[in-house]
């Protein structure tokens, strides 16, 4: 063999051997491959978690937009979010990050957090509409 054809053959399985690690590394892995964190979160706990996180920034970016100053309660709100749900933000971000490996089961958690929200939107628009139905008044 000659050092034309020995060069030719290793670029192409170089090539072949890059592409093959490049396709491994961008196959999307399920959560499951990887360890659970050592405080895991079921996925109804953290659409739970989710949901209320995503409540908690509804109302900052509305407080934002009527110019008020809001920085003072963004770090309690969520401080207090994530003692309701007993868990820190390090437990959070870990459960997140694994989950974030799987797209399907993420792709469900956030579906159903949006159900959530459209569910309290619901109920919160028939309260305006008709306030004394919750407290048992009738007129």
């Amino acid at each position: 063999m000659t050092a034309h054809r020995i060069k030719l053959w290793l670029t192409i399985f170089s090539v072949l051997l890059f592409s093959a690690v490049s396709l491994e590394a961008c196959k999307p892995r399920k959560a499951t491959e990887d360890p659970r964190p050592e405080l895991f979160l079921s996925e109804s706990q953290m659409t739970e978690l989710i949901t209320d996180i995503s409540l908690a920034e509804a109302g900052i970016n509305y407080k934002r937009n009527t110019n008020k100053p809001i920085d003072e309660f963004k770090e309690p709100i969520f401080s207090v979010i994530l003692q309701k749900h007993g868990v820190t933000l390090k437990v959070f971000e870990e459960n997140l990050n694994w989950y974030n490996k799987d797209p399907e089961t993420i792709e469900r958690i956030y579906d159903r957090v949006l159900a959530d929200i459209e569910s309290i939107k619901s109920e919160a628009a028939a309260q305006k509409e008709n306030p004394d139905a919750e407290s048992g008044k009738t007129e």
